[in-house]
């Protein structure tokens, strides 16, 4: 899978902009937010929107590719991020329209604060569920039914969090 930081660096400034100005998203919401476009476009497409590689932590998944520049943002040890300010709105062009409507979902849920936490993740992403904090979320366990799981199934998710580490 490809990665461009320019496209995950162009999504996270979309997002932001899209949340209310007078009270800007956390940055951690808006990973949460890009997280779950990302996971529902591999669900559909078998790629994500942004190509970012998320790790879990304990503010919600980070992406990967992002941290030195997610370092300098870090408030304390514990994820409370600073709020990205937007100056400009960010160019969409290279996103297909099948990609807009999934990133326009969710800067909606943006502007009306419906962020998901911790649980809607792990009821909608065994991956993120299974993950332990520090690893990779694998995107393909999207396309695992959520389902209560035997304890085969669970063994087997475990194992490929272990292998994303």
């Amino acid at each position: 899978m490809t990665h461009s930081v320019s496209r995950l660096a162009r999504l996270l400034a979309y997002f932001s902009a899209s949340s209310s100005e007078a009270r800007p998203a956390a940055l951690a919401d808006v990973f949460r937010l890009l997280f779950m476009g990302d996971c529902i476009a591999y669900r559909q497409w078998q790629r994500s929107i942004s190509g970012a590689t998320y790790v879990k932590a304990l503010a919600g998944p980070i992406p990967e590719e992002g941290r030195e520049y997610i370092a300098g943002l870090v408030d304390d040890g514990k994820g409370a991020f600073e709020a990205l300010v937007v100056l400009a709105p960010p160019d969409l062009d290279d996103f297909s329209t099948a990609e807009r409507q999934v990133i326009d979902e969710f800067a909606a849920r943006g502007r009306r604060r419906d962020f998901p936490d911790d649980q809607e993740l792990g009821r909608q992403f065994i991956g993120w569920r299974a993950a332990p904090l520090g690893a990779r979320v694998s995107y393909e366990t999207v396309l695992v039914y959520t389902r209560p799981l035997t304890s085969v199934e669970e063994e087997w998710v475990e194992g490929l969090a272990v292998v994303g580490r």
